[in-house]
C-alpha cells in the first residue's frame, strides 16, 4: 500500500513541477522546451507576455497540462 502511494505521489509531482508553481507557466513551458530539446529536435518556446506576470495557479495548471 505504501509503495503504491509513494508511486502515486511522484508521478503527480512529474505532471505539476516545482518551476510551474513557484515561478509560474512561462518558466515552466520554457524549461519543458529545454528539456525536451535534444540533438535531432529543438523546440523554442516564444511568447509576448512577460515573464512576470502570473494566472491563478489552478488556471496556469490546467493550461501547463494541455
Amino acid at each position: 500500500m505504501q509503495e503504491a502511494h509513494d508511486l502515486l505521489r511522484d508521478a503527480s509531482h512529474d505532471l505539476v513541477p516545482t518551476l510551474l508553481v513557484r515561478f509560474g507557466l512561462i518558466y515552466a513551458l520554457e524549461d519543458l522546451c529545454e528539456r525536451n530539446s535534444n540533438s535531432h529536435i529543438h523546440f523554442e518556446f516564444s511568447s509576448a507576455i512577460p515573464t512576470k506576470k502570473r494566472y491563478t495557479e489552478k488556471f496556469e495548471m490546467k493550461l501547463y497540462l494541455l
